[in-house]
């Protein structure tokens, strides 16, 4: 008889829990080199401001970045660009103030926004994802 009141608590745990969390799921079935085909920005930004959410959970969905380098698209670097979510959701792109990123991007009227489940990350992740764009963009760059 005790069994049934155990399961009950345990059940309504686990519901508590999976209610409170809200991950994103991506699954990266394609490889890599498609993102950097697909892609219409590849660029490495530094975050300098970001904007007040209305909601505390999209904080950093919104961001004045600065351009380092742009390994794809037309923007120069040193341009100062905003990103901000097309539409907020659990997987809406984060910046953080003061930290560099590597990010595959869009532009939507007057703001750039990153692409759903890519391969953007924080710089200090992403070593070897740049070097792979680098790398293909200059293949591409010798091919022309």
């Amino acid at each position: 008889m005790r069994t049934l009141p155990v399961i009950l608590f345990l059940f309504s745990v686990l519901m508590i829990i999976s209610s409170a969390s809200s991950a994103c799921d991506c699954v990266m079935v394609h490889p890599i080199t498609s993102y950097f085909k697909s892609s219409e920005y590849m660029l490495v930004v530094k975050t300098v401001r970001i904007h007040v959410a209305e909601e505390p959970y999209y904080s950093g969905t919104k961001a004045d970045v600065v351009v380092s380098e742009a390994l794809k698209g037309g923007i120069a670097a040193g341009d100062t660009v905003l990103f901000d979510a097309e539409q907020l959701t659990n997987c809406s792109f984060k910046f953080r103030e003061g930290k560099e990123y590597l990010v595959f991007a869009y532009r939507l009227k007057d703001r750039f926004v990153v692409y759903n489940c890519s391969y953007s990350s924080d710089m200090f992740f992403a070593k070897k994802t740049y070097r792979a764009a680098k790398k293909y963009m200059r293949r591409m760059m010798s091919s022309n």
